[in-house]
């Protein structure tokens, strides 16, 4: 997460937003093992996350390490099929970015499907500047 501040200082974010807690970075735990495993460390990293948050507030995340893996992908897809349901809940906004390089291949049109379905509007970057948006 050190590295990610340090880049966001030198793009020019002030200081001050992260002294006084208008801008957090966590790093996101690497869970191993089953479904059932990665499931109970990603809700302590959500936890964390969501912890004394004000409404209305913006998070930039994708919770699954590595979706890389049918098992992480998984994850991943129920995690963001129970936040679409419950979005009205939510209180904020959530940007999810994804590689499309980083889903595991011989599933990945079946999961960008499933994420389409999970997300409001999807923004596809194929380089720095050049985006197509799908609502």
């Amino acid at each position: 997460s050190g590295s990610i501040v340090l880049k966001m200082l030198d793009y020019g974010i002030p200081l001050k937003y992260f002294k006084d807690g208008k801008i957090r970075v966590y790093q996101i735990q690497k869970a191993c093992g089953g479904a059932k495993e990665i499931m109970n460390n990603c809700k302590k990293d959500i936890a964390l996350i969501l912890s004394n948050l004000k409404p209305p507030f913006r998070i930039v995340s994708r919770i699954v390490h590595d979706i890389s893996t049918i098992t992480g992908m998984s994850v991943e897809l129920e995690l963001e099929r129970s936040l679409h349901q419950n979005f009205e809940s939510f209180g904020g906004s959530l940007i999810c970015p994804y590689g499309v390089q980083e889903i595991v291949s011989e599933k990945r049109k079946q999961y960008m499907k499933e994420l389409h379905a999970s997300h409001h509007t999807v923004i596809y970057a194929t380089q720095f500047g050049e985006l197509q948006v799908l609502r």
